[in-house]
C-alpha cells in the first residue's frame, strides 16, 4: 500500500509515520533519507531524526535523486522522508535530469519503489501558501502542489497531522494495528460518529474478538450489531450498551410500544439474556445487568435530547471503566453524573438551549 503522511513543520508527521511504520512492519525496514547535509541546520535536523529512529529497526539509505535507480527489492516497507526535500534535489542539484516535468519524473520514482515492497509511506510537507515569495519560491510551491496532488490520488491512504494527531482524508489503515490498542486500552468506546458499512463491521467484530478490557457499545456499533446478531455472542458482563428506544427496538426486534408497556422488564430480560449492561436511555434512563440489578435515574431533563449528548455519555462511562469502576456501576454512576451536569445546564440556559458540550463542560 501506498501511504501518504502531511502536514506542518513541526506537526509531528515524522513521528507518527514512523510509529505507523513500526506498526506495519516491527522488524527491519529501510528509512529513505532524501534530505542532504548543506549546512548546520540540516546537519542538526538529520541528527535529530536519527536519534527518533533509534530502536525502531531502521536501515538509513540516503538517495536525495533519482529515485527510479534505487533497488529495495526484498524489503517489505519503506519510509520515504520527505517528499519536501526531494523535490527541492530535483528541482536544483546540477545532477538532476531536466528532460521530463519534474512532478511526472518524481512519481516514476515512487512507482519505482512502491513496485519492489509491501508497504511504502511517504513524508509530505504542506502548503507554503503563508510565506512571502519571490518568483522561484513560487515555482517551487506550485511544483509542490502538482506533485503533492498527484501522491494524494495515487495513494491508497491519506493522513493529515496536526498538532501531533492523524486526520483521515483518504482510505482506511489496516484492521491488524487496531489489536495493539485493543491490547492495552483500559476501556473502549465504539460507536460514535462510526457509519454503517462493512469497515464498521469489520471494526466492531475485530474489536470484540481482540479486546481485553470493557467495552461500551453506542450508536452504529449498536445499529450494526442489530443487522449481524451472531455478534450476541460476543456480548458479556464486560459490555455496555447504550441505546435509546429506537436502537433498543431494532436490538431486540420488538416495537416500542410493545417495550414501554414495561421498560424495567424489557431492560432485565434483555441484560439477562445477553448477560451485558443495558443502559436504556429514556426520560427516566434503567441500568439494568446479567445479575438483576436495576437502576433507576431520576435526574435529567428534556433538554438532554439533543445531538451528541449520547455520545457524551458514552464517553462518561468509558472514563469510569478507564478508571477501574466495574461495568455496572460505571454506567449507574455515568448515567448519574451525565443527567446532573444536564439539569446544571438547563438551569443555566434552559432546556431549549441545552447543547452536548454544555453537559460536557459540567461532568464532575
Amino acid at each position: 500500500m501506498l501511504y501518504m503522511i502531511f502536514g506542518g513543520s513541526g506537526s509531528g508527521k515524522s513521528e507518527y509515520a514512523e510509529d505507523l511504520a513500526v506498526k506495519l512492519c516491527p522488524g527491519e525496514k529501510i528509512y529513505l533519507a532524501t534530505l542532504q547535509d548543506i549546512d548546520e541546520e540540516m546537519e542538526k535536523r538529520i541528527k535529530d531524526h536519527k536519534t527518533m529512529r533509534k530502536g525502531k529497526h531502521f536501515t538509513t539509505v540516503e538517495q536525495g535523486l533519482a529515485l527510479e535507480t534505487l533497488d529495495v527489492s526484498g524489503q517489505k516497507l519503506v519510509l520515504l522522508e520527505c517528499m519536501t526535500n526531494l523535490l527541492a534535489n530535483e528541482m536544483y542539484s546540477p545532477k538532476a535530469q531536466k528532460e521530463e516535468p519534474v512532478a511526472n519524473y518524481i512519481m516514476r520514482g515512487i512507482r519505482h519503489i512502491k513496485g519492489q515492497v509491501e508497504d511504502l509511506i511517504v513524508i509530505a510537507q504542506d502548503s507554503f501558501s503563508e510565506v512571502p515569495m519571490d518568483p522561484e519560491m513560487r515555482r517551487y510551491v506550485r511544483e509542490s502542489g502538482r506533485v503533492n496532488q498527484k501522491l494524494a490520488k495515487e495513494a491508497d491512504v491519506v493522513i493529515e497531522v496536526k498538532f501531533g494527531l492523524p486526520l483521515m482524508l483518504k482510505g482506511e489503515l489496516p484492521l491488524d494495528l487496531l489489536k495493539e490498542a485493543c491490547e492495552w486500552a483500559g476501556a473502549i468506546v465504539i460507536g460514535p460518529g462510526l457509519g454503517q458499512n462493512d469497515r464498521t463491521t469489520s471494526i466492531l467484530r475485530y474489536v470484540l474478538q481482540y479486546r481485553r478490557s470493557p467495552v461500551v457499545l453506542d450508536a452504529d456499533a449498536l445499529n450494526t450489531i442489530s443487522g449481524h446478531r451472531e455478534m450476541f455472542e460476543a456480548l458479556g458482563e464486560d459490555t455496555i450498551l447504550t441505546p435509546h428506544l429506537g436502537e433498543m427496538s431494532r436490538l431486540t426486534g420488538v416495537p416500542i410500544s410493545h417495550m414501554t408497556v414495561d421498560l424495567p422488564e424489557t431492560a432485565r430480560s434483555f441484560a439477562e439474556k445477553t448477560g451485558a449492561v443495558l443502559v436504556l436511555k429514556d426520560a427516566r434512563t434503567l441500568v439494568a445487568d446479567g445479575r438483576k440489578r436495576l437502576y433507576v435515574n431520576t435526574c435529567g431533563n428534556s433538554g438532554m435530547a439533543t445531538g451528541g449528548s449520547g455520545d457524551v455519555l458514552s464517553g462518561v462511562i468509558g472514563g469510569l471503566l478507564a478508571g477501574g469502576m466495574k461495568p455496572f456501576e460505571a454506567a449507574a454512576y455515568g448515567v448519574l453524573m451525565h443527567s446532573l451536569a444536564g439539569d446544571a445546564a438547563a438551569e443555566q440556559f434552559g432546556e431549549r438551549a441545552v447543547m452536548a458540550g454544555d453537559i460536557a463542560r459540567r461532568i464532575r
